[in-house]
């Protein structure tokens, strides 16, 4: 590669990593670096006790990243969040510069080294994060570069580089323990290696001879001296001991090790991959430093399935290419084409062109395609509580909060010194026991008022259940119990796509009675129906919650008008009334905003679908289309959505696309109503009445499966309002279409066992066990009935199977402890 290709081509790769590093800034722990940053400037010195995390007031407070805090925050201030996206970007381009300029110094076959440091650059974007380890990536490929031109340089110069080195990585990153050991391998092993035998020098090219400049031998010992050039060193096991936790004690310790620092998913192990398929598996010529970075990388990628993929795109095909030396057949190929012709160095020529100038469009193709990689240069907009911490600041609440964890960090940020939250994701600066007691306070409200009186926080900032299920007691309270989401004394009220606040009302008596929310999130109709009754009354009590509903809906859209979650809501509500255009409308206002590929992940599929599925009924068949093409991207494995697409496709006039994708769910191992439904009326109306009658059997089945699976539903539905006869009635309307059922019989057991009838449900149970003989429910059930009837060996029987066929099951910990007291009642009924 002479001429212009290989300056191009090597811009074609930097440039394309850079492109790869420039995504909005997405990672939790950034706020608390920039925090830190912050307060380090305005205080003028190292705070002495924790001064952001409320959980932790008597805590001795190191940070030994505070350089790369104090670099990020300085970025901030100068550029904004667009300064740390460029940073990030260009240390990542460094990274990579790095490792192809030790390519093109050993004249390395340049057009693999590009095509594998490309491939690692697309296998590691997802880690391509604003963190202080980025600053230990570059320094690690620094100094591996520097010790594998440590035979040819002066000692000196290349000791005070090291010393440099690892003096900036320390302050910025505890990963900098594992240069002295990667410099002591190498210098030390290689000039073992030389001494026991020059053939093997010649062999290892990375051999160190080090007669003339022995002064090596002190590299190792003095990075480690080095190491200790920390402003933080001597204070941080005071700091651990302080816990008076051996567990936290023996974590912290045990994650500073440097294996431990390159875990599965870490950059680090990225950048260890990367450097090994990059130089032991694709470039034929090897040395030390080469080896030993494959060597650690095998020694700490325990988990190697992580990287199964990573090794099957990178690894494989470069090591076929380099160990076979099957390019320098190629290229021999080639060379001989070109004496025949100029043709096949022109077409040679083009063809290296277009892979330098494909690589930035590869790259930009994979970024968009990478879940919370959205190009671009500010902040990723559906993770920080942004619009919260606007709210609270505006209604004057400065109170100190519970939260999330991984919301801590941009609470610091945001919101502090107005208040500060109990966590921040550092589990080394609170005591196990709380870390345990905070993780219980997300999910459980009883949790709350100890938690209160310990460390007097007066509102609460949870992850909205919607966009993860981590909140049980919330997700809970919205879907059976909605009328009251928050626990006694609590008020909600804030709610958005990120994030769900709560005050206590005795603290912000006007803020909880002029903003709480009562009945925001809506539940199907159906279910509704069931809470509230039938006849006039049930239907009157339905409107009215509709009604509330939408108000409130109306209320978070108008003080979020970008949040997406309540306009979903709103516009089922809408579509119930059968207002689709007024329901296409309020999502309409904010679909731009979910063409991004980040947020369709987060919310396409159901915002998409809901769009399509309106559109559809207002007949506005290209705009369905196109909608539902977009929910089937974000979501491949939803069936229904696929469903609608194959009708719209129909309506369209695209019969081949509607029938290819409605045969696929209609000849399915599971059958769909709806899609076999759709076909085979569109196969009588198209007169294709042979296929038609191909369905008509799969149509009977579908038929008895919807009518099962519906009056299961309306009677768990039942269940839940203790609804418990007409429950029963509706599981045996069930049972028509599906005899067999194991947790249709499980249930009605249960069923008989809440009214009672103990006798009953120990028949419903035994029949579940005749179809299923290890169900663990029914065993469960059985236990339960079996103690109720004063049975304890049967119910200690049937307590032990559960456990055993569930040993971390949702009844586990009841089973246990209901065994020592049936043991001590058979003892006593033995005597």
């Amino acid at each position: 590669m002479n001429g212009l290709l290989k300056p191009l081509a090597i811009a074609g790769l930097l440039g394309s990593i850079f492109a790869l590093a420039c995504t909005d800034l997405a990672d939790y722990d950034l706020w608390f670096h920039l925090s830190y940053g912050r307060e380090l400037l305005k205080l003028g010195h190292f705070p002495d006790k924790e001064i952001f995390l409320l959980a932790a007031p008597d805590v001795p407070m190191t940070n030994p990243e505070w350089l790369f805090d104090l670099l990020a925050y300085a970025l901030w201030a100068l550029c904004g969040p667009g300064g740390i996206v460029v940073m990030k970007a260009a240390v990542f381009t460094g990274i990579f510069g790095v490792m192809l300029g030790g390519a093109v110094a050993e004249r390395k076959n340049l057009v693999i080294a590009l095509s594998v440091l490309f491939l690692a650059g697309l296998s590691w974007r997802v880690r391509f994060i604003e963190r202080p380890e980025i600053i230990g990536l570059l320094a690690m490929s620094a100094a591996i570069h520097l010790l594998r031109t440590a035979a040819t340089r002066r000692p000196g110069p290349l000791l005070l580089s090291l010393v440099a080195i690892q003096v900036v990585w320390v302050n910025c990153h505890a990963s900098a323990l594992i240069l002295p050991f990667v410099a002591a391998l190498y210098i030390y092993a290689g000039y073992a290696l030389f001494r026991a035998s020059k053939r093997w020098n010649a062999a290892l090219p990375g051999a160190l001879d080090l007669s003339g400049s022995k002064i090596l031998l002190l590299v190792p010992p003095v990075l480690a001296a080095a190491t200790f050039l920390n402003p933080f060193t001597y204070q941080i096991h005071a700091h651990f001991l302080a816990f008076q936790s051996t567990t936290v004690y023996k974590h912290t310790i045990s994650e500073l090790m440097p294996l431990k620092l390159f875990k599965p998913g870490e950059p680090l192990t990225y950048f260890l991959a990367a450097w090994a398929a990059g130089c032991v598996f694709s470039w034929r010529r090897l040395n030390l430093a080469d080896l030993i970075a494959g060597v650690v990388f095998l020694l700490i990628a325990r988990d190697a399935l992580r990287f199964l993929p990573f090794f099957l795109v990178v690894a494989a095909p470069t090591a076929a290419l380099g160990l076979s030396d099957a390019w320098a057949r190629l290229s021999r190929t080639l060379a001989a084409l070109r004496a025949d012709s100029r043709w096949a160095s022109l077409a040679g020529a083009g063809a290296l062109v277009l892979i330098a100038a494909g690589m930035p469009l590869l790259s930009a193709h994979a970024m968009v395609r990478t879940y919370n990689a959205k190009p671009g240069f500010g902040v990723f907009p559906f993770k920080f509580p942004q619009g919260c911490v606007a709210y609270l600041k505006d209604n004057g609440i400065k109170a100190n909060l519970l939260n999330t964890f991984h919301l801590g960090g941009y609470l610091e940020w945001a919101y502090f010194p107005d208040g500060r939250p109990l966590f921040d994701g550092r589990a080394t600066q609170v005591r196990e026991d709380l870390l345990t007691r905070l993780n219980l306070a997300e999910q459980d409200p009883a949790v709350w008022s100890p938690l209160s009186g310990e460390f007097a926080f007066d509102a609460a900032v949870l992850e909205n259940p919607l966009m993860k299920s981590r909140h049980a007691f919330i997700e809970e309270a919205y879907y059976a119990n909605w009328r009251n989401p928050a626990p006694p004394g609590w008020a909600m009220v804030y709610w958005d796509d990120t994030c769900i606040a709560f005050v206590k009302r005795e603290a912000y008596p006007q803020v909880a009675s002029r903003d709480e929310y009562f009945s925001a999130m809506p539940v199907q109709h159906e279910q509704i129906d069931v809470m509230s009754g039938h006849g006039a009354a049930g239907h009157h009590a339905t409107a009215m919650m509709r009604a509330g509903q939408e108000k409130e809906l109306l209320r978070n859209i108008d003080r979020n008008p970008s949040a997406v979650t309540p306009r979903i809501f709103l516009a089922r509500i809408l579509s119930e009334r059968k207002e689709y255009a007024a329901a296409i409308r309020v999502l309409s206002e904010v679909e731009d905003r979910l063409l991004v590929p980040d947020a369709n992940v987060i919310f396409g599929g159901g915002f998409f679908s809901l769009m399509g599925s309106l559109s559809l009924a207002e007949n506005d068949v290209p705009r369905a289309v196109v909608s539902l093409e977009r929910a089937v991207r974000s979501s491949p494995h939803n069936v229904d959505i696929a469903v609608a697409l194959g009708d719209a496709y129909l309506r369209a006039g695209r019969t081949k696309d509607g029938e290819r994708v409605l045969r696929g769910i209609a000849n399915g191992p599971k059958l769909n109503l709806k899609a076999i439904q759709i076909l085979r009326t569109h196969y009588r109306a198209t007169g294709k009445e042979q296929d038609a009658s191909n369905l008509d059997n799969r149509f009977e089945s579908a038929m008895r499966l919807a009518t099962g699976e519906a009056h299961f539903t309306t009677a768990t539905n039942l269940y839940k309002a203790r609804r418990y006869e007409e429950a029963i009635e509706e599981y045996k309307k069930s049972l028509g279409a599906h005899p067999a059922s194991v947790p249709t019989k499980t249930n009605i057991g249960y069923l008989h066992y809440d009214l009672g009838r103990m006798d009953e449900a120990i028949s419903w149970f035994n029949e579940a066990l005749a179809i299923e003989p290890g169900w663990p429910e029914a065993h469960y059930g059985l236990g339960l009935a079996h103690e109720k009837k004063g049975e304890p060996a049967q119910a200690l029987d049937h307590f032990q199977k559960y456990l055993k066929a569930t040993p971390r099951g949702y009844y586990s910990k009841k089973a246990e402890d209901k065994l020592p007291g049936l043991k001590r009642a058979i003892e006593e009924a033995g005597r």
